[in-house]
C-alpha cells in the first residue's frame, strides 16, 4: 500500500479546492504629485490652446500635436502665449 502524498497545510489552501492561496502583498499608495516631490521641477505653461484650455505647452520639448496643427494652418506661435495679469 502506498502512503498518501504530502499536501499543503489547510491554512494555505483556498476554500474552493486544492489550489494554494496567493499571498497578499503590501500595496504602497503614491501621491499624484510624487514626481514633483522626487526632484523633478514643473514648469509653468507658456502656450495654451484657445479652443481647449486643458491643452497647454511649456515651450520645452517637442511641440504638441494641437499646436503643430494650428501652425500648419498659418497661425503664429505668439497667438498661443499665455499672458499673465498685467502683461498686456
Amino acid at each position: 500500500m502506498s502512503s498518501p502524498k504530502p499536501r499543503a497545510s489547510i491554512k494555505n489552501r483556498s476554500p474552493e479546492g486544492d489550489e494554494p492561496r496567493i499571498p497578499v502583498t503590501k500595496i504602497e499608495f503614491v501621491p499624484l504629485n510624487a514626481q514633483a516631490q522626487a526632484g523633478k521641477t514643473t514648469a509653468k505653461a507658456k502656450y495654451q490652446d484657445p479652443e481647449n484650455p486643458f491643452h497647454s505647452w511649456t515651450g520645452v520639448g517637442t511641440r504638441p500635436k494641437w499646436l503643430r496643427h494650428y501652425l500648419n494652418q498659418g497661425r503664429q506661435l505668439s497667438d498661443f502665449l499665455i499672458h499673465e495679469e498685467g502683461d498686456r
